[in-house]
């Protein structure tokens, strides 16, 4: 089973991850884990990505596609892409190389969160500086004010892009890039909605109840 894993900025596409890579045993490729890590070997190719990220630019395609063909390699698990495709040129790059190995896309997953529920999310996000734990103004604030329940510091930092208009443009951003790719996929009738506004637990449920659904659906086709 591979699955693409949709989900705005703040949604817990992350946490999500993690839990449908534990729970079915497949293997979760993250675009922004790819490229930190090509970035950090110093690598050729990773010199060449943060000279285009440092001056505001994306990395192309061609690029992108080819870290995570090299992530792939040949396990034959499954996986959870995160943060990838991001156009329809990423999509059709990524489907050929599946049908190459004789998989194809099984099923989009998309994370659906209000944007006013974001920007409380991120906005109000803030970590501790000692042990990195990680609270949020709306929900879930320190037990003591201005004191880490964890550590019991009381220096907390914030993220730069975490304002409010920041969210609301990457909100923005997300949504432009991200609805030709659901129309696509929802014409082949793959894409499983849920919920983000529910408590990450609710989601984990509800998203591990489908795909095992699912699986088993696919199970009993194929033995036919």
């Amino acid at each position: 089973m591979n699955i693409i894993l949709f989900g705005p900025p703040g949604s817990g596409k992350g946490t999500q991850s993690k839990v449908i890579e534990s729970a079915l045993g497949l293997k979760q490729v993250s675009t922004g884990d790819i490229v930190r890590t090509e970035i950090m070997s110093g690598s050729e190719v990773g010199l060449k990505i943060k000279s285009i990220v440092d001056s505001g630019g994306y990395a192309s395609d061609e690029i992108i596609f080819d870290l995570f063909r090299k992530a792939l390699g040949t396990s034959k698990s499954g996986f959870i892409f995160d943060g990838f495709p991001r156009t329809l040129n990423q999509v059709k790059l990524l489907e050929d190389y599946l049908a190459e190995r004789g998989e194809e896309i099984s099923i989009v997953v998309l994370l659906e969160v209000n944007e006013s529920t974001l920007v409380k999310r991120l906005s109000g996000r803030f970590s501790c500086k000692t042990c990195g734990a990680v609270y949020n103004d709306f929900t879930k604030n320190t037990k003591v004010e201005n004191v880490c329940d964890i550590c019991g510091n009381s220096d907390f930092v914030r993220r730069a892009d975490d304002t409010e208009e920041a969210v609301k443009t990457r909100f923005g951003i997300y949504k432009s890039q991200t609805e030709p790719l659901i129309a696509y996929f929802s014409d082949a009738n793959k894409v499983m909605r849920v919920d983000g506004e529910k408590n990450p637990e609710e989601i984990s449920r509800d998203i591990l109840g489908c795909l095992r659904t699912f699986k088993s659906d696919q199970d009993v086709v194929k033995s036919v």
